[in-house]
């Protein structure tokens, strides 16, 4: 046991604190380039920005992890995302931000799918070892929220930068520490670049289903989420203390949502059930967020959402690590970030368009029905292959 979690810690550790860093940076980014004097235009495409880079670089980062090892390619993201973090305080225009976040975003991009990959092959309990990973993302997420809260009530926003920049430092630590196994490579000669070789094993494995019907939940989960402040302000009338303390529970309940539905994956070795909770708890947060106005009912929306992504990251990426050979899994864990990031991007630009203009109860209608219609695909046309 105390081997196990020596050889564990260092990423758990890692990833706990550059999410944190990362989440606060990138509330602390945009007050940062109101004070520069930023439309908000320019705030908004920050996001679009660094959801496009994320789609582009994180199946490279992937496959390259797969061909020539995880532990350097994690450092090599890691180190080029904090250098360029270094220039974030002393940026004087929004221009340069928003090069700045292009940058880092699409270094950045390489920790996920390359640090899914690894966690799982850590043990032979694939699913158990990549929950861990998760609920350290989800334990980031959470103190990112209370730190930023506490931050900005205190200190300069200036400030509060560099102190979730001095936190993303730490993080880069822990990953000399990892003692990668060497066994994920292959003699095969693999490509870099998705190819008909992948379109094959994403048909017999089924794993297109798990990437369309990703791309649909994140499309309107994200789509909710990017109103979601706005709607409660202004429409349920919440106070913004009351705001934030309501989405603190989203992260909150996913701690112990991944560790569930990951156990239950992994017991079975059926991820779909996992998957389809996650689609059903995704669907009836969008459906309170839409009719229950009261903080009881957006506390209820938060909360299901947290279960929702729980069992959803949980089956999924469960399946994936079971769907692919140690030798791919790095490009394929990329391809599931890409089909999250397109559907993040997409999400919010039309969800903002559509609150606008038929205001925000048909937004998350729709945003409900096109998660609605990822729970059915899933349902329908997803086959384990269980024996993989």
């Amino acid at each position: 046991m105390a081997k196990i979690l020596k050889k564990r810690l260092p990423l758990l550790l890692s990833t706990f604190f550059r999410i944190t860093s990362t989440a606060g940076i990138s509330v602390v980014l945009q007050l940062y380039m109101a004070d520069l004097g930023a439309s908000l235009l320019e705030i908004g495409s920050m996001s679009s920005l660094r959801g496009l880079a994320t789609i582009i670089f994180s199946p490279i980062w992937g496959s390259l992890s797969d061909k020539h090892g995880r532990k350097r390619y994690l450092l090599i993201s890691s180190l080029i995302s904090l250098l360029v973090l270094l220039f974030y305080p002393s940026a004087s225009t929004p221009l340069l931000i928003i090069i700045l976040v292009s940058i880092f975003a699409a270094a950045n991009s390489g920790f996920t799918p390359i640090a899914t990959a690894l966690s799982s092959e850590n043990s032979k309990r694939r699913g158990v070892e990549i929950s861990f990973f998760n609920t350290a993302i989800s334990i980031g997420n959470f103190t990112s929220k209370i730190m930023i809260g506490f931050t900005l009530l205190i200190i300069s926003v200036k400030t509060s930068l560099w102190i979730f920049i001095l936190i993303f430092t730490i993080s880069v630590i822990p990953l000399f520490w990892i003692k990668e196994r060497n066994n994920h490579r292959d003699t095969k000669k693999r490509k870099l670049f998705f190819n008909m070789e992948d379109m094959k094993l994403m048909r017999e494995s089924n794993l297109w289903s798990i990437y369309v019907g990703t791309f649909l939940r994140q499309f309107g989960v994200n789509g909710m989420l990017s109103i979601a402040a706005v709607y409660m302000v202004y429409g349920v009338k919440l106070s913004p203390f009351m705001v934030g303390f309501l989405a603190s529970l989203n992260p909150l309940v996913q701690i112990f949502s991944i560790l569930f539905f990951a156990r239950m994956a992994e017991k079975k070795r059926n991820s779909k059930p996992s998957i389809l909770f996650g689609m059903f708890f995704s669907v009836l947060s969008l459906l309170f967020f839409a009719v229950w106005k009261s903080p009881l009912g957006i506390a209820s929306a938060y909360s299901c959402l947290g279960l929702g992504y729980g069992a959803f990251i949980s089956g999924t990426t469960t399946y994936i690590s079971f769907a692919v050979s140690s030798s791919l899994r790095g490009k394929f864990m990329g391809l599931f970030t890409s089909a999250r990031s397109v559907g993040v991007v997409l999400g919010s630009l039309t969800a903002g368009m559509m609150s606008q203009l038929f205001g925000y109860e048909n937004a998350f209608l729709v945003m409900c029905t096109l998660v609605l219609s990822a729970f059915f695909m899933i349902l329908f046309f997803f086959k384990e292959k269980v024996n993989i």
